[in-house]
């Protein structure tokens, strides 16, 4: 009977040693309670499943601006955005919806604007500012123009053999627009108090124009922090427009 004592009293020991784990002193304590796994829990489960993929955003495509000579010094700088835009205007006259369209006091004042007056008071169309978007190691350019309540027809454009070519045109009311690691960053407001849209745009090189990587809402940066910026050269003194240092 002894013996069996003391193999029942091993057996209480280890037993005592395997709850309780280690302690400061090297003895064991116990680690708590063990969570339960358990599987997802899939919600409304009666009803059956969609059988179609939901309609993809339409991508952006590349477009040769008409009208405009070919550019064969193939600086992209020595394009007159004044030129482009009313180039565009022409184009496309009757757009009233998308990205070509302008609000109708705006198209009348750019339509107005005479060469080289991009950024200067009185014309809608901003200074152009100018970034690698596509990755080929050459600038390419970023044109705004400025219409009602806040609005921006914000276009992106590359040199091709000479050609210039349109890679983004979208309308946005902007906070700010950045360019980051050769993508382009806007952010805008939105109805929920605090917080902010971010959309960033990406060189699609299948697609030969920008496309959208991610479109998230996320906490406003109150100001003063995060990253300081200024606003660009040439003369443009709205802070919506605005570009690492």
């Amino acid at each position: 009977m002894s013996a069996v004592r003391t193999v029942l009293a091993l057996l209480a020991t280890g037993a005592a040693v395997l709850m309780t784990g280690c302690s400061a002193t090297n003895d064991a304590e116990s680690a708590g309670p063990t969570p339960v796994a358990s599987a997802p829990a899939k919600l409304w489960p009666h009803r059956p499943p969609a059988t179609e993929q939901p309609g993809e955003p339409e991508n952006e495509r590349p477009v040769a601006v008409p009208g405009l000579p070919k550019v064969t010094s193939g600086d992209i700088r020595s394009v007159d955005p004044v030129a482009v835009v009313q180039a565009e205007m022409a184009a496309t006259p009757d757009a009233r919806t998308g990205a070509d369209a302008l609000d109708e006091d705006t198209a009348a004042k750019a339509a107005a604007c005479p060469a080289g007056a991009a950024g200067r008071a009185g014309c809608p169309i901003r200074s152009p500012e100018y970034y690698d978007l596509t990755g080929d190691g050459k600038a390419d350019a970023v044109f705004g123009v400025d219409m009602v309540d806040g609005f921006l027809a914000l276009r992106c454009y590359t040199l091709h053999n000479g050609v210039l070519i349109r890679i983004l045109a979208t309308v946005t009311k902007p906070m700010s627009v950045q360019v980051a690691g050769g993508n382009l960053v806007v952010q805008e407001p939105t109805p929920s108090e605090g917080y902010e849209q971010r959309t960033v745009w990406t060189w699609d090189p299948q697609a030969r124009a920008m496309a959208i990587q991610s479109d998230d809402y996320r906490r406003a940066t109150p100001p003063g922090h995060g990253r300081r910026e200024s606003g660009p050269e040439g003369g443009d003194s709205d802070t919506s427009w605005k570009r690492p240092r």
